[in-house]
C-alpha cells in the first residue's frame, strides 16, 4: 500500500487512515466485526438480557457505514494529513542513516 502511494505521489498517510476508517465503519455491520460489539453482548447476555444475533446489528452497522461513507467522501477527507512517507521526507543521502555499516560484533 505504501509503494503505491509513493508511486502515486500521494502521501501513505493519507491512504492507511482511509483504509483503517473503511475497516472500522465495515466492523460495525456484523456482531464479530469489532471487539466491542462482542463484549457487550457477552454482558447482556450475563445479566439475562437477550444477546444481539449475529445480524441483528447490521441496520446500525449499514447505517454508521453509509453516514461514515458520506462523512469522509465529503468533509474527512479535507481533514485527513497528506503528509509524506519517512522515505520521501528523508534527503537521498540521509536514508540509511540508521542503519549500521556493518554487524556488531557479539
Amino acid at each position: 500500500m505504501t509503494a503505491m502511494c509513493i508511486a502515486a505521489g500521494i502521501g501513505p498517510s493519507k491512504a492507511l487512515l482511509s483504509l483503517l476508517f473503511g475497516a472500522q465503519f465495515g466492523g460495525f455491520v456484523t456482531l464479530v466485526g469489532v471487539g466491542s460489539n462482542a463484549t457487550a453482548n457477552s454482558v447482556m447476555e450475563e445479566l439475562g438480557i437477550t444477546p444481539f444475533g449475529f445480524f441483528s446489528i447490521t441496520p446500525f452497522g449499514v447505517g454508521v457505514c453509509i453516514l461514515g461513507t458520506l462523512y469522509f467522501t465529503f468533509i474527512g477527507r479535507k481533514l485527513i494529513p497528506d503528509t509524506p512517507g519517512i522515505s520521501l521526507s528523508l534527503p537521498r543521502r540521509r536514508k540509511n542513516l540508521w542503519t549500521p555499516k556493518r554487524p556488531p560484533s557479539l
